[in-house]
């Protein structure tokens, strides 16, 4: 199931997703951010590099949650890191993570990037694993 169909189930509001190439997190992580106050310093940091910097938007954490992976930073370009599919899967709510380097015939930007996705879904209920 796609993240889109994950978040139109039975009268749920949809999916927002913010994704990216450059943002202010440097190393690799991935995090569920389940209340205002993360919200707000997970996106701060995110655009810690804008001027001015856009606010946060609005999630509705009594029925939302945030997931958020971030690739790391690279001395180039054509780097990407989606999440794919979110998927119940009875136990678990798995959330296939999918990464992308370049190959060695790519052409690349000659620019640090930073690759980002943050993806608002409906509060889990279960417990959530980030996979590969």
């Amino acid at each position: 199931m796609t993240p889109e169909g994950f978040a139109k189930t039975a009268n749920r509001p949809r999916t927002k997703r913010f994704t990216g190439f450059y943002c202010g997190v440097r190393k690799a992580d991935k995090m569920i951010i389940k209340d205002q106050k993360t919200w707000e310093r997970v996106w701060n940091q995110v655009f810690a590099t804008c001027d001015p910097k856009p606010p946060a938007p609005t999630i509705d954490f009594t029925k939302q949650a945030a997931l958020a992976v971030f690739m790391g930073e690279f001395a180039t370009g054509g780097y990407s890191i989606q999440m794919r599919t979110v998927r119940d899967t009875g136990t678990r709510i798995e959330v296939v993570v999918v990464q992308r380097r370049p190959g060695p015939g790519d052409l690349t930007t000659d620019a640090f990037s930073q690759p980002y996705d943050i993806l608002v879904i409906p509060k889990p209920n279960k417990p959530i694993a980030f996979v590969r």
